[in-house]
């Protein structure tokens, strides 16, 4: 994968409660409820600072693997971009120095096979 992506890609401006409610239920496979309660309360007071990471490096930093675009979430990711239809942002939280893609691996597989240098748009709090 190579490059950057030539397709436009939209994004929503802000998160929206089931996407912060996902988030936290992923994470909660790994964190104890009283931090669970504070990335919450982080994503709330900034789920309008939205930042920009390269796909490429969001999949590096995570030590996660790149879904196929064949893959069926990857895919309809994939459909909404061609149509212009905005994507929800992606939620990233550090947590002792480790990046969890709480919410959105699907969303940030589909810009990477755009292009490893496309750009996501996300929230990241740290913990």
């Amino acid at each position: 994968m190579n490059g950057k992506s030539t397709q436009t890609i939209n994004w929503d401006d802000k998160l929206k409660d089931e996407h912060i409610d996902a988030a936290i239920e992923y994470l909660s496979l790994f964190f104890k409820q009283s931090e669970l309660d504070e990335i919450k309360e982080k994503l709330i007071n900034h789920e309008k600072d939205i930042v920009h990471y390269k796909a490429k490096d969001l999949l590096r930093a995570s030590e996660l693997a790149p879904l196929p675009p064949s893959d069926t979430e990857v895919a309809g990711h994939l459909k909404k971009i061609q149509e212009g239809i905005p994507l929800h942002p992606v939620i990233l939280a550090t947590i002792e120095e480790k990046l969890y893609i709480a919410d959105g691996f699907h969303r940030i597989c589909a810009c990477y096979s755009l292009g490893d240098d496309t750009e996501v748009a996300g929230v990241h709090v740290d913990l």
